[in-house]
């Protein structure tokens, strides 16, 4: 799974696929939301978001862990 992490509360909203652009918490735009970031990087493609802007479970365990 694929998280982005809203600025406004800290909330981390899954990424399910290209229409995630508002936070599911607080409900506020999320910044560098998929499709902004399309519009800036044209050639690339939602996996290349997932992997480029977005927080996997894995970093999220080792933030956790690293506390």
């Amino acid at each position: 799974m694929h998280f982005l992490k809203c600025n406004n509360c800290g909330h981390l909203n899954e990424v399910k696929g290209e229409y995630l652009v508002f936070c599911q918490k607080c409900n506020k735009k999320l910044e560098n939301n998929y499709s902004d970031w399309k519009t800036r990087n044209p050639d690339k493609s939602i996996e290349e978001y997932k992997r480029l802007v977005c927080i996997t479970e894995d970093e999220i365990r080792k933030e956790v862990g690293n506390s």
